[in-house]
């Protein structure tokens, strides 16, 4: 099961990295009209900062590892039988 834990924090990795470049690309396309228009604070990047961590970080942390967590237990357990 260590090996399977071990793929899934590469893959963890991988997909993080992608949606994490692609949401900060995203949100600076996103607000850019409102950069152009009031300017940019370091209130408005810790507002950026936030909704990353929420929605970005910590809900894909969440959601990924009982996914891949249910996924290799039931691969392990019910489909190949380790005991």
């Amino acid at each position: 099961m260590k090996v399977n834990f071990k793929t899934a924090w590469k893959a963890y990795l991988i997909l993080l990295t992608i949606l994490s470049v692609g949401f900060w690309a995203y949100m600076i396309y996103d607000d850019w009209t409102f950069v152009e228009k009031y300017g940019i604070s370091f209130e408005g990047i810790w507002y950026w900062f936030l909704w990353y961590l929420g929605y970005c970080f910590i809900a894909f942390t969440i959601y990924y590892w009982a996914i891949a967590t249910a996924g290799i237990l039931i691969y392990r357990k019910l489909i190949k039988g380790d005991k």
